[in-house]
Parts: structure tokens; sequence; C-alpha cells
């Protein structure tokens, strides 16, 4: 039964995967056809749909939430996998790949964001060899 899960969970998150590569393919192309040339462009769609596909297989296939079908824990037991399980592991799988999916900005490290906040401050600081004409 685990081994129907595991594979159900797998299969689940490709076919997100695939409906959001479906979903923005055009627009990320037109996107990286105004930015690259042609040759570039085509080749970047391709890695990006393949970074959608392993990133979102990833967060759908949470093998370590399913170890407690397997594995008991401390003073508990295995949990039966019911209809009602079923359901919820599935729409974990669906969640779980979409938020990987998400690329926001308040994911990012604060060091990273500290180092973007300081590179701006230093790209907008008045320079004294560009300064504004008198006249």
């Amino acid at each position: 039964m685990f081994v129907t899960l595991l594979v159900a969970n797998f299969l689940i998150a490709g076919l997100v995967c695939f409906l959001i590569a479906l979903v923005f393919r055009g627009p990320i192309s037109r996107i990286l056809q105004r930015l690259v040339s042609d040759d570039l462009s085509s080749a970047w769609v391709r890695y990006i749909i393949f970074a959608i596909y392993v990133v979102g297989i990833s967060g759908g296939v949470r093998i370590w939430d399913l170890e407690k079908y397997i594995t008991p824990t401390e003073g508990t037991t295995v949990l039966a996998l019911t209809s009602d399980r079923w359901v919820l592991e599935i729409y974990r799988t669906i969640i779980g790949t979409l938020q990987r999916m998400e690329m926001r900005r308040q994911g990012r490290p604060q060091e990273q964001r500290q180092h973007d906040q300081a590179r701006r401050r230093h790209r907008n600081r008045p320079r004294p060899d560009r300064a504004a004409p008198q006249g």
C-alpha cells in the first residue's frame, strides 16, 4: 500500500508540474525571446521547464512525511492508509508541488535581502564625477 501511495504521489506531482509547464511555457518563451537570441531562448526554456519538474516533484513527493506509514515513531504505531488519509496525502502532494513552484522575494534568506539593499544604496548614492551640470 505504501509503494502505491509513493507512486501515486510521484505521478500526481508530475501531472501538476506538466500543467504548470503547459500554462507558463508560452509566456516564458516570449519573455526569453525578447531578452536573448532564438537559439539561447529555446535552450533556456527547456532548462526552465526541466527546473519546474525537478522543483515541483521534489516538493510534492515528501518522503520524510510518508515515512509515518512504514516506521513507527516513539510511543506511536504505524498509521494505517485509509481512504481519508489517501485524500489528505493527495491534497498535500498537490499543495506541496504548487508551494515549491511559488518563487517569491520574501522566501529569500535575510543575508541576500541585506546584500540587495546595500547594492541598491551603493548604486543610488550621489557620485561627484557625475554631478549635475551647473548652468
